[in-house]
């Protein structure tokens, strides 16, 4: 009985992790898209 409860504490970690995970690839993903824009909007002013 307790291994399958640190079983399930395991996996509710694990799944907050990957959550996170997802958060931070969201994140890195609209930083990098406003970048992108950055770049492009400053290389037409040359």
């Amino acid at each position: 009985m307790l291994n399958n409860l640190d079983d399930e504490k395991i996996v509710l970690e694990i799944r907050e992790l990957v959550a996170g995970i997802d958060s931070i690839k969201n994140d890195v993903n609209i930083y990098c898209d406003l970048m992108k824009q950055i770049f492009l909007s400053g290389s037409n002013k040359n």
